[in-house]
């Protein structure tokens, strides 16, 4: 990156070269903000979802996993389990696209959330339950019951 001087500002400046792409796409990573109207590639942001965080945890009987949702209800959210995974999709629509005066930018209509979470072996996909509340989706994952070996008493002859 190279920094110029205008006025009493350093202004960080655009070189061309071999690394020029590398430099600018860690600076945009390290910004963390993305100015969708100077977007290089525009593509990538009309289909995209966003990733909500999560928490897992273990406890004696099986797992727990709180996602973040906000702005959706339960009937929003989709949860799909097969070939190992469990996979949360969460899609909120605006009913219609209508032009009101003084807005520049409408962004919030719409939501999409997806995250796709490979599971432990011993989770018993029968018995998972979920609840949503406050923005934050709770599922419960509960370990397949081992039943302990019973003992047989052999009378000896």
């Amino acid at each position: 990156m190279v920094v110029r001087k205008e006025g009493n500002e350093l202004v960080p400046g655009i070189y061309w070269g071999p690394f020029a792409m590398l430099d600018e796409m860690d600076r945009m990573f390290k910004e963390r903000t993305i100015d969708l109207n100077k977007m290089w590639w525009p593509g990538l942001t009309a289909f995209d979802h966003r990733v909500p965080a999560i928490d897992l945890k273990e406890t004696e009987n099986g797992y727990v996993l709180q996602a973040d949702l906000p702005g959706m209800s339960k009937e929003d959210i989709t949860l799909e389990i097969g070939e190992g995974a469990l996979e949360i999709t969460a899609k909120k629509e605006s009913g219609e696209d209508v032009e009101e005066e003084g807005y520049i930018r409408k962004e919030r209509g719409t939501m999409y959330y997806h995250r796709r979470l490979v599971l432990p072996e011993d989770i018993d996909p029968d018995a998972i339950k979920a609840k949503m509340t406050d923005g934050v989706l709770e599922i419960d994952l509960p370990k397949i019951r081992k039943e302990e070996p019973q003992k047989k008493k052999v009378d000896v002859e």
